[in-house]
């Protein structure tokens, strides 16, 4: 089937993202020389309410997917690293191991039970120790590659970044060093939007990206903001003193985070200390 699309003339193909089932067919698609332009379904929904298309089904879906695709046309993006979807499933897996922890630890806050305690107390230990090593093993897995191993230490050299957060950065954005600031930010999710009309002044706002980077890049500037990391903490300190919110100043200090490991990806040299400019 394949070949007598090629033989029409088709060379591009979009597919819709759909929680990860679409990748099988993406590689399939990529194989058989298409190149395949991953569409977010904010972006097939968006494109169907331009030309007031209410009704759907699956040829309806299909036409908009494909009249979106050609407009969109050379995007520039880099072609997908087949390394990375298993690496990021292995990643999954450890985060979604880190969430029963935290599951766990808020069952513990209303159980008094001694032996149910007990039992909750064996699990998070159990937990504990998967997830560590886990994320030994998905260390020696980017050792395994030199290219991955490399951008992991220019990462890793990045204040703060420890190696939790620095396989999320390397899997979860692989464009690291090949994009500008304001992208990097906009891929993790933590650019600011603002929502203004006339006089009416919104709140700004972020959303969008990549949910568990940005998670992973937040509660890294959380805990660097807080204790660990002191141009963090001064940044911190300087956006709530101008009447910043807590939270809106940990996502600015997240930002940072990310817009600096990004730099240092992109020079090529680990960092320096005189790379720390004032936000």
């Amino acid at each position: 089937m394949a070949a007598d699309y090629t033989k029409a003339g088709v060379t591009q193909v979009g597919v819709e993202a759909s929680g990860g089932y679409e990748r099988g067919v993406a590689r399939y698609l990529r194989a058989k020389g298409f190149k395949v332009i991953l569409l977010q379904p904010l972006q097939a929904k968006a494109f169907g309410m331009l030309h007031l298309r209410r009704a759907k089904t699956d040829r309806i879906d299909a036409i908009l997917i494909a009249a979106c695709t050609h407009l969109l046309g050379d995007r520039g993006k880099m072609v997908p690293d087949p390394r990375m979807d298993a690496l990021g499933d292995h990643l999954t897996f450890t985060e979604q191991i880190e969430e029963d922890i935290a599951r766990f630890k808020t069952r513990l806050e209303h159980i008094t039970d001694k032996r149910l305690r007990r039992s909750v107390d064996a699990d998070i230990e159990r937990c504990t120790k998967r997830r560590l090593m886990e994320i030994k093993r998905l260390l020696a897995e980017l050792g395994g590659h030199e290219d991955l191993s490399e951008r992991l230490k220019l990462v890793l050299s990045v204040p703060l970044v420890g190696e939790r957060t620095a396989l999320a950065l390397v899997i979860r954005m692989p464009e690291l060093g090949q994009i500008s600031r304001e992208e990097a930010a906009s891929l993790a999710g933590l650019a600011p939007f603002t929502r203004q009309s006339g006089e009416w002044q919104g709140q700004t706002h972020i959303g969008g990206g990549r949910t568990r980077l940005r998670k992973s890049l937040y509660m890294a500037a959380f805990a660097g903001a807080r204790r660990w990391n002191p141009a963090l903490q001064q940044m911190h300190i300087r956006l709530c003193a101008r009447g910043t919110s807590h939270i809106s100043a940990i996502v600015a200090c997240a930002r940072k985070l990310l817009i600096q490991v990004n730099a240092v990806v992109a020079r090529g040299t680990p960092w320096k200390d005189r790379d720390a400019v004032p936000a």
